[in-house]
């Protein structure tokens, strides 16, 4: 499970900061609104090597520009 915050899409981009489960560490992730690729990363001390955190938070990222995910402020993406 992974919470994203105060996430905010201009025209050129989106961002938000991300929070692991059982954590209070902070991540962020800044995408260019046009291709998708990253423009920014800072990834938490939790994403060990598969990243999956940073995975997930950036997947709700691309689905809110490719407009199969609603924008919000706030999100909690979970997975099983």
């Amino acid at each position: 499970m992974v919470r994203l915050k105060k996430v905010k899409k201009t025209d050129n981009y989106i961002e938000a900061y991300y929070i692991p489960e059982n954590t209070s560490e902070q991540g962020y992730i800044k995408l260019d609104a046009h291709t998708g690729k990253d423009l920014e990363v800072r990834k938490t001390p939790s994403d060990d090597s598969l990243n999956w955190y940073y995975r997930y938070a950036r997947r709700y990222l691309k689905q809110v520009l490719e407009g199969t995910a609603k924008l919000e402020e706030e999100r909690l993406v979970m997975w099983y």
